[in-house]
């Protein structure tokens, strides 16, 4: 049997239909709820299912089927591309203090995985060790965000540039970002970028998220050479 790959060119083949803008705004607003509602329900009906045909399961085993391969925000992959960059002698920098990274350096959810469980690669960005401590559950702050502007985007060109991690980039992005589609731009990180900008305003917005000012300076800080 083949393999079939769930992308937006497979899912588009089933055509396509509209939401309205009230009901996405609230499922967006309220999905930590809603979510887990609804695989409740699903795992309350596949229970009844399967009980009819004479194989019961507890619910715990169907919760324990639904449960994401990456709950513990794996950084392997950043990991493994911080190291490739360096055993190439090119230098790895903090994205929030522009400090060049030695051998101790931390891979930062720019959004919080304890807010808002993401670990796409996107979202990924090496930092020292002092400014995650610092940052640790906040939100990066407006002026925190723009100010590292131009390291996010020189990591983002650095570590997902290439062809084994810019289609896996730009699929996350799509998925998780507000922004309309990415594939086939000239530059898809300046959009990454501004999609960026758009979900730290959500979840400012909706969460409430206490806020990092990050020692932030008015205009970007230019990335040392």
């Amino acid at each position: 049997m083949g393999t079939i790959r769930l992308d937006a060119d497979f899912l588009a083949e089933f055509g396509t239909f509209d939401v309205p803008r009230n009901l996405w705004d609230a499922m967006t607003h309220y999905a930590c709820w809603i979510e887990p509602a609804i695989l409740n329900e699903w795992c309350a009906l596949m229970a009844q299912y399967d009980a009819m045909v004479g194989k019961p399961r507890t619910l715990d085993e169907y919760q324990r089927a639904l449960t994401w391969l990456d709950e513990e925000h794996d950084t392997r992959v950043v990991r493994e591309i911080v190291a490739a960059l360096r055993s190439a002698d090119r230098p790895v920098w903090c994205v929030w203090t522009g400090k060049r990274l030695g051998d101790a350096y931390a891979v930062d959810h720019c959004f919080p995985f304890a807010r808002w469980p993401n670990n796409d690669l996107w979202n990924l960005m090496p930092a020292s060790p002092s400014a995650n401590t610092s940052k640790s559950d906040r939100l990066p702050s407006a002026l925190c965000l723009e100010s590292a502007r131009g390291r996010i985007l020189d990591w983002w060109h650095d570590g997902y540039g290439n062809p084994g991690y810019l289609d896996r980039f730009r699929a996350e992005v799509t998925a998780s970002l507000p922004i309309t589609r990415i594939a086939g731009t000239a530059d898809p990180f300046d959009r990454a970028f501004a999609g960026l900008q758009h979900q730290r305003i959500r979840l400012r917005t909706d969460q409430q998220l206490a806020e990092w000012e990050g020692g932030a300076s008015p205009g970007p800080v230019p990335r040392p050479s």
